[in-house]
């Protein structure tokens, strides 16, 4: 999928989709519960987290990628 097409897809459908409900419809359709995972950043090395310490340590953040793979 090139750039723009991506590009267009989340300025003009994903709105559209959004504002007709279709994202409801999609989530009550859904045989597989989903979760979203928000993280404030992933640092290289645990110390020194910086920003009010919410970073996640890279090694940890990995194992939490292994983690929803094997669930999902």
């Amino acid at each position: 999928m090139t750039r723009a097409l991506k590009q267009a897809i989340r300025l003009y459908l994903l709105p559209i989709l959004y504002h007709l409900r279709i994202f409801d419809l999609l989530v009550r359709m859904s045989r597989r519960p989903f979760v979203i995972v928000m993280y404030h950043g992933v640092r290289e090395k645990s110390e020194g987290f910086g920003i009010n310490s919410r970073h996640l340590p890279l090694r940890d953040f990995r194992a939490h990628l292994r983690f929803f793979s094997t669930k999902l």
